[in-house]
């Protein structure tokens, strides 16, 4: 007798699908809309929705596939990423945008053996700029730039 395997796709899809489902309990009762004229629930139970449907489309094409074994856990890019995404919601309010969106750029790029610091500062500094472009200029949200 053979033991079967859960695959990584049934996983992940009945991940999408606690997800979706979490997104869709949380909107509650917000007030939907219509397409004209969207109330606050429209987009995140739209959002939701789409991850029902992705998560459910993911568990039947892993029940129809024969299982794989699951691929190799790399914890140094797990771990380091996650901390850069921990360090800009730190650092954004105290040290401003600018200042996070660089730590968070540095840190992360410690998660690949391949980067290099001239082309992370390049990157950072270009992330940066297009933040303050979107998030200051372009939608005025009052976040500080610079350090308090």
């Amino acid at each position: 007798m053979r033991r079967r395997i859960v695959s990584v796709d049934m996983m992940s899809g009945l991940f999408m699908l606690a997800l979706g489902m979490g997104g869709y309990a949380a909107v509650g009762a917000a007030e939907i809309g219509v397409i004209n004229d969207m109330g606050t629930g429209y987009l995140p139970r739209l959002i939701a929705i789409l991850a029902i449907c992705g998560g459910f489309v993911l568990c039947v094409l892993a029940a129809v596939r024969p299982p794989e074994g699951a691929p190799p856990l790399f914890l140094k890019p797990l771990v380091l990423t996650s901390l850069s995404v921990a360090a800009f919601a730190a650092a954004a309010d105290r040290l401003g945008l600018v200042a996070a969106v660089v730590a968070s750029v540095v840190i992360a790029s410690f998660a690949s053996s391949q980067s290099r610091i001239g082309e992370t500062l390049l990157l950072a500094a270009g992330i940066a700029a297009g933040a303050v472009l979107l998030f200051i200029v372009g939608l005025k949200m009052p976040i500080p730039i610079w350090p308090r």
